[in-house]
């Protein structure tokens, strides 16, 4: 998604990014109502934890009025004859570095998407709890390798440890965890981050003692296999491109496996399990233009050769620079209306300590042969930002993405989901 969302939930959960950083589409068919019989559509906004501070919604292209929570979801009714909603939110500040952000985000989209959607806000989740345990990694003695505890509980990985300390002490968030042992191999500085070995344990308590208070051992039949990558497509003039390839449990904790641009790490099958899947991202830079960037998604099951294919360019010089700015997201590269969405963001610091984020994602079926995307005003609204002061030095961000899956969702297994980005900077007049 946009970039700087997406580093930013990358560390956190891997998968977040695939949503973007806002709503994602929990399926619900194609909608129905709006077309007729009297009757109006409605559709559901289940509200993550953390919960938004605030909640506006839109039918058509009315008002947004603020939305009131009833047991963990928000309904809106479109009227019949309408297919075009509309749903705004903010999350719950976060402080980093001294520098306090506030985030928020503004879903459009149409009965055409689905239904039923999921409002996310971006997560701290942290270790609050202590595992202890004792790990046998001797297989492993090379001073480049490195045994890190991973936890599906919120994604939270404990190490590098040395690999001849045998007894750990892992803080890692409450509650009963999947809980994988790995070796991460950093002998090749300019290969980055390869694992060696995966070993699984379900149903860790945290606090607790890890595999019930017995030695737990990874050697040499937890080591992984490797399938082929390659590249096709590089546009010209930009960087050899950077692959990074994930594991991601079916409850949700995921980590990083390989950066590797040649081959990614298939795990034993003692280390997986019904749900599981592979996800690869991989992305390419303008040499000139760090901002314009193209990426593509994949995710498989079942592990086997990929091949990623990059799609052609977009340059853009960027939006008429104003408080509120609109977009002209036009892009040839991408056909069609279906899976396909556009996203933009805003990026202002208001003080010295205070930092502002508005993104929009707009769904290719609300916008249809329009390529335009407009900032709503929220500021009238308790809760949600003022719009950057004339004078203000603005970042921005757009990407255009095509699926081949219905848009706002995790990248479903054997999918893929392809990107193309640009950015800049303004100065509000």
């Amino acid at each position: 998604m946009l970039r700087k969302c997406l580093e930013g939930i990358a560390a956190i959960s891997v998968l977040g990014l695939v949503t973007g950083c806002g709503g994602g589409s929990s399926g619900g068919g194609t909608g129905g109502g709006g077309t007729g019989g009297g009757n109006p559509t409605t559709v559901t906004f289940a509200v993550g934890t953390p919960a938004p501070t605030v909640i506006a919604t839109q039918a058509g292209t009315g008002q947004f009025t603020t939305a009131t929570v009833n047991s963990g979801k928000v309904a809106l009714a479109i009227p019949s004859g309408t297919t075009k909603f509309a749903v705004a939110y903010a999350c719950p500040s976060q402080t980093l570095f001294a520098v306090t952000l506030s985030t928020q985000m503004t879903l459009e989209a149409t009965t055409l998407d689905g239904n039923n959607f999921s409002l996310f806000c971006p997560s701290a989740n942290g270790p609050t709890a202590i595992l202890t345990g004792t790990v046998d990694a001797s297989a492993f003695n090379s001073p480049n390798e490195s045994l890190e505890i991973i936890a599906s509980n919120g994604s939270w990985v404990y190490g590098p440890g040395p690999l001849n300390t045998p007894n750990f002490s892992a803080a890692l968030p409450s509650g009963t965890d999947r809980v994988a042992l790995v070796i991460y191999d950093f002998s090749n500085p300019n290969n980055g981050t390869n694992i060696l070995a995966v070993k699984n344990f379900d149903n860790q308590t945290v606090p607790g003692v890890f595999n019930g208070g017995s030695t737990a051992v990874i050697g040499s039949g937890d080591q992984v296999t490797q399938q082929l990558i390659s590249l096709e497509n590089i546009p010209s003039g930009f960087s050899s491109p950077s692959v990074t390839s994930f594991y991601e449990w079916s409850n949700g904790g995921s980590f990083v496996t390989s950066q590797s641009t040649t081959q990614y790490p298939v795990l034993p099958a003692g280390a997986t399990e019904a749900g599981d899947r592979y996800l690869t991202w991989a992305v390419s830079i303008n040499g000139t233009n760090p901002a314009q960037q193209v990426d593509v998604w994949s995710a498989n099951s079942t592990p086997s050769p990929l091949t990623i294919s990059f799609p052609s360019p977009w340059p853009y010089a960027g939006p008429t620079p104003a408080a509120s700015p609109s977009f002209d997201l036009n892009y040839s590269g991408f056909g069609g209306t279906s899976g396909t969405y556009r996203e933009v963001l805003l990026d202002w610091n208001s003080s010295s300590t205070s930092e502002n984020q508005s993104q929009v994602f707009v769904s290719g079926n609300y916008l249809g042969d329009s390529t335009t995307v407009t900032f709503p005003d929220l500021s009238g609204l308790t809760g949600f930002a003022q719009a950057p002061i004339s004078g203000t030095s603005v970042n921005w961000g757009a990407e255009i993405l095509q699926s081949t899956f219905p848009a706002w969702q995790l990248v479903p297994a054997n999918q893929t989901l392809t990107a193309v980005s640009n950015g800049g900077t303004y100065t509000v007049p």
